[in-house]
């Protein structure tokens, strides 16, 4: 009966002949997957972040969080004190300076492009 059904149309038989092959490709890929499983749980994983590795994320972070926090209006001293509260930080003045600077050259920027619209609009 199946060989009748596959016989008369023949878009079936391609369908059965792709399913066929999807499933030994999930056989295939689920195997794999056992495989990586076991090394990942015999792997002998290093804890140790290098020292300099670590300072670097932090500082990219609290360089990320500050201009975030200048960009949104928030003071100076404001950062300054959740840089050291969040990142510990002792002197995050560096990094005040670059986010705070970043966000006054475009606020430099920005009044003029307002003051512009609004010549064009009248």
């Amino acid at each position: 009966m199946e060989k009748e059904v596959t016989a008369s149309r023949p878009e079936l038989a391609e369908l059965a002949t792709l399913a066929d092959a999807l499933v030994s490709e999930i056989a295939e890929a689920r195997g794999r997957y056992e495989e990586l499983a076991e090394l990942i749980d015999n792997a002998e994983i290093s804890g140790d972040v290098p020292e300099s590795q670590r300072a670097s994320a932090i500082e990219d972070e609290a360089h990320l969080v500050a201009l975030a926090m200048a960009t949104n209006g928030a003071t100076r001293a404001d950062a300054r004190e959740h840089l050291i509260s969040a990142f510990g930080i002792e002197d995050p003045e560096e990094i005040l300076d670059q986010a705070f600077a970043a966000t006054s050259d475009s606020e430099a920027v920005e009044p003029a492009r307002r003051r512009r619209f609004l010549r064009r609009s009248r």
